[in-house]
């Protein structure tokens, strides 16, 4: 395979996830060579903390037409690749997918065997947050094999979640968490046995009970020996200690725990952030703190599906402080044959591209996020295998000499929400074919499409007002110009035979 060929064909967002599999399969990109061989680019997330070496995925792809051409199809990926993967059918345009098997770096692999798909926008919530009620201690004391009891426990379709919190399979007799025998769990909560967190109201009583038992104490020592008294004392004491310990360790951390997961189901994601990384390795708060992290650029960035990095992970990404983003060339060591810029680094949104960002450099295929307002001057100059690009929805402005020389390019579309496109973008692109104006480009400035020498078709989506010096100068290919009309024909500057002998 020759990536340089790979051009996208589909983009198709998936949201079925099955029931404990360690992967969520994201998206699935269709693309394509010359050739018409088909290849797809998975994106997936790992919600565990294993490192993963490959997983398969069972996909039935069909035509634009939604004929099936390729059912349960099994593709085995390697997780730290991120190149194409060639399929069978070369008519595929569709896919609906799922994961079926994960293979971790340690040689053991999870099957999803007949475990049932559910949908976690619409289905069973897996993880609960519902705290029980009644005393802990309480009940621990009445349940030796009883070690966590943060949760009520039930049965969910194919599993059963633990008192401890944790999801465990059917088939499974104990819990894999904390290791209670399902039945004994079973057993004592439907006798009606029930948890809740400490409240203030029970801390109160807690300490006036220890006061109260402070005036027993005191009337007792008038009828004890001094020896005794020092031993209440001592057992006063260890009992405070105890308290003090347990109060610490165990109800202020689910008291600050719980409260974390109500300020995120509010949107308050930096307060449950700060709250989830002070508790440290308390339950997965960790994991909830990448996950809320997400969550929240997702929430400012207005996308389902956004791609985060930091300068330690991607090296080759510099973002400044009014989110302006750099790219160092000769520290990259990804794959060149499709180049997804992402949307925060740092921390910190993508909403420009820095001057000759990308100049000189070997991309192949490159897609511009939605959070770009400005491709900046000379950004991707000189990329002479760049073939394909997409513009995000967010990009306002494209500067001069943004793709001059981009000598692979074949056809450009400006969308919509373009507003302007500077002199020389697109200057000596000589495989450009074809070019598509959004609908708030007006004017064409000079140089503009100059030296184009393959460039066939022009088609703007409003009227054009004006063209300037020599924007169509040696386009010799031009054969079509579709321009729809407006109060006045456009003022077009010297230079543009090739445009005035195909315009009328």
């Amino acid at each position: 395979m020759n990536i340089s060929d790979i051009n996208p064909v589909n983009r198709i967002k998936n949201n079925e996830w099955t029931v404990s599999s360690p992967l969520f399969l994201r998206e699935i990109r269709i693309l394509s060579d010359n050739e018409n061989k088909k290849y797809i680019l998975p994106s997936v997330y790992n919600t565990t903390r294993e490192k993963i070496e490959s997983y398969v995925i069972t996909a039935t792809f069909s035509d634009r037409y939604g004929k099936p051409v390729s059912e349960d199809e099994k593709i085995r990926v390697m997780y730290h690749e991120n190149s194409p993967v060639r399929i069978e059918s070369g008519e595929a345009y569709d896919v609906k997918a799922k994961i079926t098997s994960v293979r971790f770096a340690n040689g053991t692999e999870w099957n999803s065997d007949d475990l049932d798909d559910v949908n976690p926008g619409e289905g069973e919530t897996i993880w609960q947050t519902d705290r029980i009620y009644g005393y802990v201690s309480k009940l621990k004391q009445e349940i030796p094999e009883l070690k966590e009891a943060k949760y009520y426990p039930r049965d969910i379709e194919g599993a059963w979640i633990c008192s401890c919190g944790r999801i465990n399979l059917e088939s499974e007799s104990r819990c894999n968490g904390c290791g209670i025998d399902h039945e004994i769990l079973k057993s004592a909560f439907d006798s009606g046995k029930k948890l809740e967190t400490m409240s203030s109201e029970d801390e109160d009583r807690a300490v006036k009970e220890i006061k109260k038992e402070k005036v027993i104490k005191d009337e007792a020592e008038k009828l004890i020996s001094d020896k005794a008294k020092a031993v209440l004392i001592l057992a006063a004491a260890v009992a405070f200690i105890a308290f003090i310990i347990i109060y610490f360790t165990v109800i202020s951390p689910a008291i600050r725990y719980s409260g974390a997961l109500k300020d995120a189901s509010a949107g308050n994601y930096d307060k449950a952030i700060e709250a989830l990384d002070n508790l440290g390795d308390y339950r997965d708060s960790k994991d909830l703190v990448l996950r809320y992290t997400y969550e929240k650029y997702r929430t400012l960035t207005g996308e389902d599906e956004i791609i985060m990095t930091t300068t330690d992970e991607s090296p080759w990404f510099v973002i400044s402080d009014d989110g302006t983003l750099s790219f160092k060339n000769d520290k990259y060591t990804g794959s060149w044959g499709l180049l997804e810029i992402p949307h925060v680094v740092n921390g910190i949104i993508v909403k420009k591209l820095e001057k000759s960002a990308f100049i000189n450099s070997d991309i192949e295929s490159a897609v511009i996020p939605s959070t770009v307002n400005v491709i900046g001057e000379q950004a991707f100059m000189n990329c002479k295998k760049l073939k394909s690009i997409i513009i995000g929805t967010g990009v306002e402005s494209i500067e001069q000499r943004t793709f001059v020389n981009c000598s692979s390019l074949e056809k450009i579309e400006i969308p919509d929400n373009v507003k302007s496109v500077g002199t020389r973008a697109f200057n000596n692109c000589t495989a450009l074919v074809e070019i598509v104006l959004g609908s708030q480009i007006h004017r064409i400035e000079p140089y503009l499409f100059s030296y184009c020498l393959s460039l066939e078709t022009l088609e703007a989506r409003s009227y054009i007002s004006f063209i300037g010096n020599d924007a169509f100068f040696e386009c010799n290919s031009l054969k079509k110009v579709s321009i729809p009309e407006g109060e006045n024909a456009p003022e077009i500057e010297e230079g543009n035979e090739c445009f005035t002998r195909v315009y009328k």
